[in-house]
């Protein structure tokens, strides 16, 4: 996670999912590509070895059932366009290769043709782009679920495969009737 995050030289946002079960790996690759699609970034898949190793039912839908997101696309011709030009949403439209495009590709700071541009100013506008196209649509982008919050004193945060073990751990605290008591336990606090 820590790689993923704080990974690159540059300052963005992130778009990580994290599965917790082998359906959920095959779901969110493919809310992984129509992300990637939807907001041009990567998108990390950010499974756990014990999910692998997993030996559980997959249900795949039938082709015309899974949504699919398609890349906004030019409505300029060739000569107009330019690689990094966004629209209103703060992602540049793309095309798919071999329509006639020119399209540059540049890891250093760069202008709206993708072209390499060192200055504060350049930097500034390029990096503050990047973190709000994916800040403005946090709420398109983020999803969590919560089971049994109402009233609680404690709630316990987890993800990926150890979702799953917190997920059974509250279940039996609540059934022993550890409803939102906190226990230490080797000098840190635990939920028993």
């Amino acid at each position: 996670m820590m790689q993923v995050r704080w990974g690159s030289h540059g300052h963005y946002e992130i778009i990580a999912l994290v599965p917790w079960s082998a359906q959920e790996c095959f779901d969110l690759t493919v809310r992984a590509f129509n992300l990637a699609e939807r907001f041009r970034v990567p998108v990390f898949v950010m499974t756990d070895a014990e999910v692998g190793h997993l030996t559980e039912k997959v249900v795949i839908p039938p082709a015309d059932q899974i949504p699919i997101v398609n890349r906004k696309k030019p409505t300029v011709p060739p000569e107009k366009f330019k690689t990094y030009e966004p629209d209103e949403d703060l992602v540049p439209p793309m095309p798919s290769a071999g329509e006639g495009y020119h399209v540059f590709a540049e890891s250093l700071t760069h202008d709206e043709r993708g072209y390499p541009v060192m200055t504060g100013e350049a930097h500034d506008k390029l990096v503050r782009r990047l973190i709000e196209k994916i800040k403005r649509y946090e709420d398109e982008i983020v999803d969590w679920e919560e089971r049994d919050v109402e009233g609680a004193e404690v709630v316990v945060l987890s993800y990926g495969i150890s979702a799953r073990i917190a997920t059974r751990a509250v279940a039996e605290a609540k059934e022993k009737g550890y409803q939102g008591r906190i226990l230490p336990l080797n000098n840190c606090l635990a939920v028993p």
